[in-house]
C-alpha cells in the first residue's frame, strides 16, 4: 500500500484559479467583476455575467446565463389573461 503525501494542508494557503491566466484575472478585477464559479464572473453594478474564453473576458447573453430557461412573452391580444394564469399557479 502506498503512502499519502500532501503538498498543502486542507484549507491552508491560497489556491490560484486553475486555467485562468493571471492577466485575465487582473483585468476582471479592474472591471469590478466578482468570480461566482469556475470561469464565470458577475459585474455587481450591472448584473452582467462574464466568462473567460481563451485569454479574453466575454459577456454572456441571456440564454447562456439561464441555460435557455425563459418565460414566454405575454400575447399582445390578451396579456391580462396570460398574467392571471401565471399568478394562479403561485401559492402564498
Amino acid at each position: 500500500m502506498g503512502h499519502l503525501k500532501t503538498a498543502m494542508a486542507f484549507g491552508l494557503g491560497e489556491k490560484e484559479a486553475v486555467g485562468i491566466p493571471a492577466d485575465v484575472l487582473r483585468k476582471a478585477a479592474s472591471m469590478g467583476l466578482t468570480r461566482v464559479a469556475g470561469n464565470t464572473f458577475i459585474c455587481n453594478s450591472t448584473k452582467d455575467f462574464w466568462k473567460v474564453k481563451g485569454n479574453r473576458l466575454v459577456r454572456l447573453v441571456g440564454n447562456e446565463v439561464d441555460n435557455g430557461d425563459h418565460l414566454a412573452a405575454a400575447p399582445k391580444e390578451n396579456p391580462d389573461r396570460f398574467l392571471e394564469g401565471i399568478l394562479g399557479d403561485l401559492t402564498f
